[in-house]
């Protein structure tokens, strides 16, 4: 089934603490119905507003765990009240684990307003958040794919880091197991706990 990106839909604008974030409603209601019901189309997505409504229905369905390997957490996409106020609840409500692996903690260090981020890390004291970041030796530290997984059936892949190109599904137990395997070896070997810079201070 193909969903217009652009065919009869609805932008909603979402303001948060760093950026407005755009949102397509129809499309996001879309993606609900396929998380509500575990379906097992493959779906995608090319944009960031797409990514957001991914992004907050994974949060919403998961029950165990959402491991992410991400770049730097695009302030862009995750610096969204809604998706924060889901992670937080997944955490909190659900006992739900995050672990994240992040691949250019450079980046990460240099956006001082990446509110997501900031969020996740106040959450570490419940022993159900890793922030880790890639050494040089892991084996997705030139890796040209970021990726999510959850639960072992809901998967979304960006195969386009620049474009926001992704391919996903919200139950596909055999891909989301592979991802599953992929990161818990990386987040493993070769990969260090995130430490946030501290930076300095305006004149």
């Amino acid at each position: 089934m193909h969903f217009s990106e652009t065919k009869g839909s609805v932008d909603m604008t979402h303001t948060t603490a760093a950026q407005v974030v755009t949102v397509d409603v129809e499309y996001e209601a879309f993606i609900a119905r396929l998380a509500k019901d575990k379906d097992t189309r493959t779906i995608s997505n090319s944009s960031p507003s797409h990514a957001l409504s991914i992004l907050r229905n994974v949060f919403r369905s998961a029950q165990e765990y959402v491991k992410l390997f991400s770049g730097s957490l695009s302030t862009n996409v995750y610096n969204d009240e809604t998706l924060i106020h889901e992670m937080k609840k997944f955490v909190n409500d659900r006992s739900g684990k995050v672990s994240v692996l992040v691949q250019s903690p450079d980046r990460l260090n240099q956006d001082a307003e990446n509110e997501f981020l900031a969020q996740l890390l106040t959450l570490k004291s419940t022993e159900r958040v890793e922030v880790k970041e890639v050494l040089e030796e892991n084996i997705l530290k030139d890796a040209d794919v970021h990726f999510l997984v959850s639960d072992d059936r809901i998967y979304r892949i960006e195969v386009d880091i620049v474009k926001n190109t992704a391919v996903g599904s919200f139950n596909d137990n055999q891909r989301a197991v592979q991802l599953r395997d992929i990161f818990d070896k990386a987040i493993k070997d070769n990969a260090r706990l995130y430490e946030p810079v501290p930076q300095p201070a305006l004149a």
